[in-house]
């Protein structure tokens, strides 16, 4: 049932690569409890996951036993008879382990690309080289892993082992090298806003501009009144500007005014000269009709 917990989580996850860590936590318990290894218990575990069942007496049997395994081909694993505890020779070890390898695998490339991959796959490298692979089978029935939908390739357990501990130690490298320290801010310090009111020694603005040195109170008093004499400048320019841009404006309306009206005044004309014009013309035609009719 796990096994097809962690398959789930792989199809449903490809896509937002969300973290599950029970799923990677259950793959590496799975694959300690099955192969044999160098490690005598628990505390000897690289790495934080919890490994509480290690080398317990329950799990003891699920260990694969080296003298049985010799003649064994990795399969397609039947997790519906491995279930209902029907199957629970070395052969379904030795396919449950190659599936753990594999999902371990697939789930490496998803989370390739997380902050946290060093230290989530950091204990995984440590583990795979202690693993006891020269036991494990080393030849592969093909036929009968024709339709294996949960394998990533049809591998022997020992190559899917480097396999996966090169892709590793070359994923790690990686995430190693784009990992960068915590590092100062490289420009001046932003500080932080406060409404705290700031208090001043004297309350007077006179007395705050007293220098007890006589030529620095001077030159102060001098750029003070140079402050103020530009300002007093700057607003007259300002006045002047908006006065002759005001001149300017009332120049130009009265020059759009006068072309208006001598405009109206021809249009106006002409247009008594076109009245005239066809008061002459319905009175050549009328006439004209007189004319004729007499």
């Amino acid at each position: 049932m796990a096994f097809f917990l962690c398959t789930l989580y792989l199809q449903f996850e490809q896509l937002s690569k969300r973290f599950v860590p029970e799923a990677v936590n259950f793959l590496i318990n799975t694959i300690l409890h099955l192969s044999p290894n160098q490690f005598k218990d628990a505390s000897l575990l690289p790495g934080s996951f919890p490994s509480p069942d290690f080398r317990s007496d329950l799990c003891q049997s699920l260990k694969i036993k080296a003298t049985k395994v010799v003649d064994l081909k990795v399969e397609k694993p039947n997790l519906a008879g491995i279930l209902r505890g029907d199957d629970t020779g070395e052969q379904a070890k030795v396919d449950l382990f190659a599936l753990a390898m594999d999902l371990l695998r697939r789930f490496e490339d998803m989370y390739s690309g997380l902050d946290g991959f060093i230290e989530l796959y950091q204990p995984i490298r440590d583990i795979i080289p202690s693993l006891d692979a020269h036991i494990l089978p080393t030849e592969l029935q093909v036929s009968q892993l024709s339709v294996n939908l949960f394998l990533l390739s049809y591998l022997p357990v020992q190559t899917r082992i480097i396999s996966l501990n090169d892709t590793t130690n070359r994923l790690l490298k990686f995430s190693t090298q784009t990992r960068r320290p915590l590092a100062l801010q490289a420009h001046k310090p932003i500080p932080i806003p406060t409404y705290i009111p700031k208090f001043e020694s004297t309350s007077s603005s006179y007395l705050r501009r007293q220098d007890p040195d006589h030529e620095r109170n001077e030159a102060s008093k001098l750029r003070h009144q140079f402050k103020q004499e530009r300002k007093g400048a700057i607003r007259e320019l300002r006045k002047d500007s908006r006065f002759l841009a005001a001149v300017e404006q009332k120049k130009q309306s009265e020059k759009d005014q006068a072309y208006k009206d001598s405009m109206k005044k021809v249009f106006g004309s002409i247009e008594g000269e076109w009245a005239e014009q066809k008061a002459m013309d319905r009175e050549k035609s009328r006439e004209k009709k007189r004319s004729g009719r007499k």
